[in-house]
């Protein structure tokens, strides 16, 4: 009896015996006569014993005695090695693939099997890690060359901005002249309308009037509503006898053509005019007419123009508010997500079909899941979609996409942890790092 445990004494002394459920990295805390227990030590020879001597379980790595405070290390030759609590041990369920977990003979060991189906997805994983690398290569050649130096954008920046000066100039030109032939048109009208009032006034003789027989009239052609017929009337019973005789000849002419005169008509139909007058009174309405035709065509030919230097200066200015705002994005350290502008992504996943454009908009169906956030902190791992439509009753719905190596681009996976707030998987080749 004495003899074994020098012997298993010596063994643990010089640690040539691995203490169950312990990784290989930490055999050399179990080397020696004793095990650090917190402000204390024990005797190795009371480590998995199944009884719980230290406060954190450490002692018992390899039986339940504590309860699952400490961890039990599966070797899992021939897969991967993995924790799991030592509540697990000796419970009747294999969940090592070695089944070291239980007692002997009770679990199999699948390590093998398992082991070579993990091998062949690590050997799928490792060539798409390979395709991906080399696909990135071409994103970081493709964003290096199409993304434009401080140089070239500020050469670009100042031609565009030339252009739009010139343009303005020349809207700020066309709207002076426009302005000035509107005036012209607006005084040939007042010089009109002041010339009809003036040949009104002759018609009638109100020129002949004193002042107190225009204010008589004024009052009584307010009284009487101010009707033509009612205008000659109450003008007749004011001029004196040889100055009326010619509006009766003039009413019974009407009267014969049945004529109702109108102060709309452009020539007055009080006005007594020989053939002479009439073709002059005609000479002058058509040189009116001749003169007006160029202004009007001018004003058209100066709108349809300016209406196609607005455009072109719309165009412009969104060129350069487009320049500006690609020049301040951040597309990577080497530039590898460059090659994603522009480009948007689907996939259906359950019954909803999700889309995200990188540094655009994200959306699921037809319902906004946020606008492009630039990458935060340098972290080149995530794309963030935020403020996109309220739900009922909710927050703004935003996503955010983790990104993995890929050889291709593509969403693979999507859930919702909160209520609006989606997460989603991207691979890309943009993520692969050497």
């Amino acid at each position: 009896m004495f003899v074994a445990a020098v012997a298993a004494w010596i063994v643990l002394f010089v640690g040539g015996n691995d203490i169950r459920g312990v990784s290989s990295n930490d055999q050399h805390q179990f080397n020696g006569l004793r095990l650090s227990c917190g402000d204390t030590s024990i005797p190795l020879s009371q480590v998995n014993d199944d009884y719980c001597d230290c406060p954190d379980g450490c002692d018992e790595p390899g039986t339940s005695a504590c309860g699952g405070l400490s961890k039990y290390y599966c070797d899992n030759e021939g897969y991967v090695g993995a924790y799991i609590p030592t509540s697990r041990v000796h419970d009747g369920i294999c969940d090592c693939c070695d089944g070291s977990d239980e007692r002997v003979n009770v679990c199999p060991n699948t390590c093998e099997q398992v082991g070579k189906v993990y091998r062949e997805k690590m050997a799928e994983d490792t060539a798409i890690r390979e395709r991906g690398l080399k696909k990135k290569l071409e994103y970081v050649a493709q964003g290096r060359s199409s993304r434009m130096s401080e140089e070239q954008y500020n050469v670009k920046r100042a031609e565009l901005a030339t252009k739009l000066e010139q343009m303005d100039d020349e809207l700020a030109t066309l709207r002076e002249e426009a302005d000035k032939l509107e005036e012209h048109k607006e005084e040939k009208v007042r010089l009109k309308e002041n010339l009809l009032v003036v040949k009104r006034i002759e018609s009638l003789k109100l020129s002949q009037l004193s002042r107190a027989e225009l204010e008589k009239l004024t009052v009584n052609v307010v009284v009487k509503g101010g009707s033509n017929s009612d205008l000659v009337s109450l003008v007749k019973e004011i001029l004196p006898e040889e100055d009326v005789s010619w509006f009766t000849n003039s009413d019974n002419e009407e009267e014969e053509e049945g004529v109702d005169p109108t102060f709309e008509d452009e020539h007055d139909s009080y006005d007594e005019v020989d053939d002479e007058e009439e073709t002059k009174q005609a000479e002058d309405t058509i040189k009116e007419k001749q003169e007006t035709c160029p202004i009007q065509s001018r004003l058209k030919k100066i709108h349809t123009k300016k209406s196609g230097l607005d455009g072109i200066r719309n165009d412009l200015r969104n060129t350069l508010e487009t320049l500006e705002s690609e020049f301040s994005m951040d597309f990577g350290p080497e530039q590898e997500f460059y090659t994603l502008k522009g480009k948007c992504f689907k996939s259906k996943i359950e019954q909803y079909n999700y889309e995200i454009c990188p540094f655009g908009k994200a959306k699921q169906d037809q319902i906004s899941l946020g606008d492009w956030v630039p990458f935060e902190n340098n972290d080149y791992k995530v794309f963030k979609f935020q403020h996109g439509a309220s739900c009922w009753n909710g927050p703004k719905r935003s996503l955010t996409v983790h990104l993995t190596c890929g050889d291709i681009d593509e969403i693979f996976e999507v859930w919702e942890p909160e209520t609006c707030t989606y997460h989603m998987k991207f691979r890309t080749p943009a993520a692969c790092v050497f």
